[in-house]
C-alpha cells in the first residue's frame, strides 16, 4: 500500500495501478485463506477459480479494487499537501532563526551527518576567519599550507557538515590546487 501511495504521489498512475492490483490480489488471497483456514499458498488457485466462475464475486472484487484505488488517489493528494505544509513549516522555522545555532541540531545536520556548527567551531581560527569573511583564496592558502592528511580531514568534515560543497571528483581535497605534492 505504501509503495502504491508513493507511486501515486510521484505521478506514476500506471505504476500505482499495477502495484495496487498485485497488492490487492495478495491481500484478498490472504483473507480468502484465513476464511477457509488454509495456507495462503493453497488458496491462490481456488481464489482465482472462484473469481473466474462467479460473475457476482468478480464484480464485487473489481468494485472493491476500484474503491481501494480511489482511496489511494485521495490519500496521495492529502499526503502531498501534508508534506508540502511540513516543508513550508520547516523552511519558515529556519528562516525565522536568527543564527544557525537556533535551528534544532537534527535539522541542521549536513549530508554526511555532521553538525556544521560543531565542525565550524572545531576548525582552526584562520579557517573560521576565512569562512566568515567569505574569502575562498585565504581559505585555500591556509589549507594548502597544512599537511595533506590534516587538510583532507578538515575538508571531509566540512563537506560532511555541508559547510563546503565539494567539486565533483575532488571531495577530499576541494581546496587543493593539485600540484602540492610536498605535503604528502
Amino acid at each position: 500500500m505504501l509503495k502504491c501511495l508513493h507511486l501515486e504521489m510521484a505521478g506514476d498512475r500506471l505504476g500505482m495501478l499495477r502495484t495496487a492490483k498485485t497488492g490487492y490480489a495478495l491481500k484478498s488471497i490472504m483473507d480468502f485463506a484465513d476464511a477457509g483456514k488454509k495456507q495462503m499458498k493453497d488458496a491462490g488457485r481456488p481464489f482465482f477459480t472462484r473469481l473466474a466462475e462467479d460473475d457476482k464475486v468478480f464484480k464485487d472484487y473489481t468494485d472493491a479494487y476500484d474503491d481501494y484505488c480511489e482511496k489511494l488517489k485521495e490519500r496521495a493528494v492529502v499526503k502531498k499537501t501534508e508534506e508540502a505544509t511540513a516543508k513550508e513549516k520547516l523552511a519558515k522555522e529556519i528562516d525565522d532563526a536568527e543564527s544557525l545555532e537556533e535551528i534544532p541540531r537534527e535539522q541542521r545536520l549536513g549530508p554526511g551527518g555532521l553538525d556544521p556548527v560543531e565542525v565550524f567551531e572545531s576548525l582552526p581560527k584562520e579557517m573560521q576567519d576565512a569562512f566568515e569573511s567569505g574569502n575562498v583564496d585565504t581559505l585555500r592558502d591556509f589549507v594548502n599550507k597544512l599537511p595533506m592528511n590534516e587538510a583532507k580531514l578538515y575538508m571531509k568534515r566540512m563537506v560532511d557538515s555541508g559547510l563546503w560543497v565539494a567539486t565533483p571528483g575532488q571531495e577530499g581535497t576541494a581546496l587543493q590546487d593539485g600540484d602540492d605534492d610536498e605535503d604528502e
